[in-house]
């Protein structure tokens, strides 16, 4: 059986623990959901796309993020309080 950080380390190969707890906590609905290898698999090979590219992702639902808050127009536009 697969782990987690077998499946990170698949789609980024120069994963340390640091990597490996960032995209399954941050990137996937761990421990909240139930995740599988291949969403973990599929969250962190995003990661390393955007990464590869100089894109930052948002923080809430993986959409490109803007700078100062890395949320993307969706989400603040959420968030806003009246």
């Amino acid at each position: 059986m697969t782990t987690f950080a077998e499946a990170v380390q698949a789609a980024i190969p120069e994963a340390d623990d640091r990597t490996v707890d960032y995209v399954t906590f941050c990137r996937t609905s761990f421990p909240f959901g139930n995740v599988g290898v291949r969403e973990v698999y599929r969250a962190a090979a995003r990661v390393r796309r955007a990464d590869e590219k100089g894109l930052r992702l948002c923080v809430w639902c993986n959409r490109l993020a803007e700078p100062p808050d890395d949320t993307c127009p969706t989400c603040a536009k959420a968030m806003a309080l009246p």
